[in-house]
C-alpha cells in the first residue's frame, strides 16, 4: 500500500529539499481531493473522463488512491479517445 504521507525528504536532506518535499505533498493531497470530490458525484468515471473535468493528468493519482482503498473499480468501462476500454471507478466509502 502506497503511503500518500511518508516525508519526501531524508532527515539529513538540507531545508531546500524538505521545503520541496512539502510542496509536492500540499499539491498531491489537493490533486486526490479533486479526484475524490468529482467522484462524491456517486457517478463513476475512468481517469480520461475525470481529466477532461478536472484539467490535468490523473492516472498516478488514480493508482495512488486505488492502492490506499479510497476507490475501486467499478466494472464498468469507458471507451476511450484510443478506442481502447478503460476503467471507471467509484469510491469505497
Amino acid at each position: 500500500m502506497v503511503d500518500l504521507f511518508t516525508p519526501r525528504a531524508r532527515n539529513n536532506d538540507p531545508q531546500t529539499s524538505h521545503d520541496a518535499a512539502h510542496s509536492v505533498e500540499f499539491s498531491l493531497g489537493n490533486q486526490h481531493q479533486e479526484i475524490v470530490t468529482v467522484l462524491e458525484r456517486g457517478i463513476p468515471f475512468a481517469a480520461e473522463q475525470l481529466e477532461k473535468i478536472i484539467g490535468f493528468p490523473v492516472w498516478r493519482r488514480m493508482n495512488e488512491l486505488e492502492k490506499n482503498g479510497i476507490i475501486e473499480k467499478t466494472g464498468e468501462f469507458h471507451i476511450n479517445k484510443s478506442g481502447r476500454k478503460a476503467n471507471k471507478y467509484r469510491l469505497t466509502v
